[in-house]
């Protein structure tokens, strides 16, 4: 019998990234978010991404624009 596991167990080896709500539906809705990588452990890798309030959004991925670092969705698992 299948049993769904929670995406919080399966994606527990990715760096959590909590947003604010606002920027939460943004960024669910496929925008990019400028992003200052507050320390070295978020990196280019990949990312669980969360709103405020614990709920998981998806899977993002800082990436180097001209305009300096942005937030990128990958997956989005959860559209507002």
């Amino acid at each position: 019998c299948f049993q769904p596991i929670l995406p919080a167990k399966a994606l527990a080896h990715l760096t959590v990234v909590n947003l604010p709500l606002a920027e939460s539906q943004r960024w669910c809705q496929g925008q990019r978010l400028p992003w200052k990588i507050p320390s070295t452990d978020i990196s280019t890798d990949a990312l669980r991404i969360h709103c405020e309030d614990g709920d998981f959004l998806g899977i993002g991925k800082v990436v180097d624009s001209e305009d300096g670092w942005l937030l990128a969705p990958q997956m989005v698992f959860r559209p507002f």
